[in-house]
């Protein structure tokens, strides 16, 4: 396995690949040396079974929750010379890259050098045209992720919105969609059986403009005016940090929004539980964990219309889905719950219900009959 995210470092990806990997402990016909990142001066090997090893690379990343162009390029590096000489001592049955840049990238120099096949897990942002700031480097790139997609022996994204957009980029590619899995019983739920005034929103995600937290804070600028109260928590740091906390003060709404900053994974669970109701008015998704997280939780979900929030919500009984970017869509949304405060306890319930319908020990089911065909296949 490739990837230059695992915890602590990275986001979405890095969550998945470490959930993978714990269900993967299980399966003792599976035996995986993943290749990734980490922040320490020299190479690190950490064993989560006799099976599955981890080899972490000293490529020291400025922020633990976004990996910089020259962090790529150094993982890129590092990886492929560690993973030469893995592949020289050990007999692997095949390569799974977790997104395609840089693994991508990695794995298909591998395959050819190796012989071995490979598998691209994309992550979204790999996709041309998911993120907007990365629209001027989409045209370089797009010749080489075609290559690295068309090579690799299967695709997987996690949800009809990146498989309709990598046809897009390619209509030779048909991925298989394996979805994103949430351990409900790591997450405390209750009913939220009475309403107390303010109506307490949070919206964890890195602070990118991607995620949408501007509009956020319309929203609450437009409910307040209206008499409505409300809180916006902000859990998770990034690039727009700065830019939101002057917005914020410009909107004149300090008071009711909470720079959170970054809340250790294992701790988020207990800090869910305090609010009533969740929002991500993202540009783009793929099946966002962060989502997962609020449904397993027990939060009403308010989401913009895009990749995997279309099959993780269901408008009007577990939460609301909106345009991107339509602000009165999204008050109205908000100020819903205000009015009919009933809807908080049966939208908690159903989120809980639909998020115990989602295991980890099923996407794992998956992924290991997908190794095996292809290892068949080969």
């Amino acid at each position: 396995m490739l990837n230059n995210e695992y915890p602590p470092l990275g986001g979405g990806t890095a969550t998945v690949n470490q959930e993978l990997l714990q269900e993967f402990v299980n399966m003792k016909d599976i035996q995986v040396d993943l290749v990734t990142a980490g922040t320490q001066d020299t190479l690190l090997t950490e064993e989560l079974s006799p099976e599955i090893h981890l080899y972490r690379l000293p490529v020291k990343n400025a922020c633990l929750h976004h990996a910089t162009n020259r962090d790529l390029i150094e993982y890129y590096l590092r990886a492929l010379k560690l993973s030469w000489k893995l592949t020289a001592q050990h007999q692997y049955d095949l390569i799974f890259a977790w997104c395609s840049v840089p693994a991508g990238f990695l794995a298909l120099n591998l395959s050819y050098l190796r012989k071995l096949p490979y598998i691209v897990r994309v992550s979204g942002p790999d996709i041309p045209g998911f993120e907007e700031r990365y629209k001027s480097i989409y045209p370089i790139l797009t010749p080489l992720l075609k290559r690295t997609w068309h090579s690799a022996s299967r695709v997987i994204a996690k949800c009809e919105g990146e498989s309709e957009l990598l046809q897009q980029t390619s209509q030779q590619i048909t991925p298989e969609i394996i979805r994103n899995g949430i351990r409900t019983e790591s997450f405390p739920y209750r009913e939220r059986r009475d309403f107390t005034s303010p109506l307490k929103i949070v919206c964890v995600g890195r602070l990118i403009e991607r995620k949408g937290q501007s509009l956020l804070f319309q929203a609450l600028r437009e409910l307040l005016d209206k008499d409505v109260a409300a809180t916006v928590t902000l859990i998770g740091t990034g690039d727009a940090e700065r830019k939101y906390r002057t917005m914020v003060s410009e909107l004149g709404i300090e008071n009711s929004v909470h720079f959170e900053g970054y809340v250790p994974r294992e701790d988020l669970p207990n800090r869910l539980i305090h609010f009533d109701l969740f929002a991500l008015p993202s540009e783009n998704e793929g099946m966002s964990v962060a989502t997962l997280e609020a449904l397993a939780a027990g939060l009403p979900i308010i989401s913009t219309e895009t990749g995997g929030a279309k099959e993780l919500v269901d408008s009007g009984m577990n939460g609301y889905l909106f345009p991107v970017g339509d602000l009165e869509q999204l008050v109205r949304c908000i100020d819903s719950f205000v009015t009919e405060p009933s809807r908080l306890n049966e939208f908690s319930a159903a989120s809980r219900r639909k998020a115990e319908s989602l295991s980890w020990s099923e996407v794992a089911v998956a992924y290991h009959q997908l190794f095996h065909e292809v290892c068949n296949r080969e």
